[in-house]
């Protein structure tokens, strides 16, 4: 693999995490973490423009990124919510809150997207495995997990 092709590779993985980082419903990341994706982001570029040019390295860091957005963004929208789950599996969210042993106020901050504890959101999910009898993961359904303190 050519030194540009891993740098191109690199930019993409990290232009894909940072978008991740943002915006994936699973996973509420600190703008730390989203600063140094974007910040390696950075150092490829320097790379790339130090082997082929300021502009044309300009122009491929841009197209990386976009194309890593859209990927993202792609593949959240496939995810469905725990409410549509539930509505799909005729399951009531306090039976859910109840077999989780969450209480109802957790299950309803997932259903309606605001960050849990990631203990909580695995607890739903086993209990919604449990009732539904298909196994459900944080790659399955969209909930938000906090970022624990410091994160």
């Amino acid at each position: 693999m050519s030194e540009i092709t891993e740098i191109r590779k690199r930019i993409e993985e990290n232009y894909e995490a940072a978008w991740r980082a943002l915006h994936a419903p699973a996973m509420v990341a600190s703008h730390t973490i989203i600063s140094q994706k974007l910040s390696q982001v950075q150092t490829y570029h320097e790379e790339l423009a130090k082997l082929m040019g300021e502009e044309q390295a300009h122009e491929i860091v841009l197209s990386i990124g976009a194309k890593a957005q859209q990927t993202v963004v792609t593949a959240l929208a496939t995810k469905p919510t725990l409410r549509q789950v539930l509505t799909e599996s005729h399951i009531q969210a306090d039976r859910l809150a109840l077999v989780a042993g969450t209480g109802a106020s957790i299950e309803y901050l997932a259903e309606i997207g605001v960050p849990i504890a990631e203990k909580h959101a695995n607890a739903l999910l086993r209990a919604l495995s449990q009732l539904t009898h298909k196994t459900y993961t944080l790659n399955d359904v969209a909930i938000k997990i906090a970022s624990m303190p410091g994160g």
